[in-house]
């Protein structure tokens, strides 16, 4: 695994950098500004390997900003996946460990959440 803060100093980095930043012709991909660049990683799987369309050069506004809806989007990601493992626990509980044989997760999900609201938890 590749050590994030070790790999931005790296030589290899900084020549990806100024690729993607020559590429976006020297401006931030969503509002213009030339001044500050940096270049965002739109993912970190190929973190070390990154081809141009893995980044996005963006100013300081606009890349804490993107970094904000990553944020927001793990969190989102996360709270479903929990919701739907808490909901497939709650399915073996009331339907036995076949039911995901006949019933669809979009159903067992919806019931769950009925169940929830019914007994007061969040």
């Amino acid at each position: 695994m590749v050590d994030y803060n070790e790999y931005l100093q790296s030589e290899e980095w900084q020549a990806i950098r100024r690729r993607a930043i020559e590429h976006a012709c020297g401006v931030c991909e969503e509002c213009g500004e030339t001044e500050s660049l940096e270049v965002h990683h739109l993912h970190y799987e190929t973190l070390g390997h990154e081809s141009i369309s893995d980044l996005q050069v963006l100013c300081p506004l606009c890349h804490a900003e993107a970094d904000d809806e990553r944020r927001e989007e793990n969190q989102r990601q996360f709270d479903e996946d929990r919701l739907e493992s808490r909901a497939e626990g709650w399915a073996y509980k009331v339907y036995g460990s076949d039911w995901h044989l006949t019933r669809d997760m979009n159903e067992i999900i919806d019931k769950f959440q009925e169940w929830l609201d019914e007994n007061g938890y969040e």
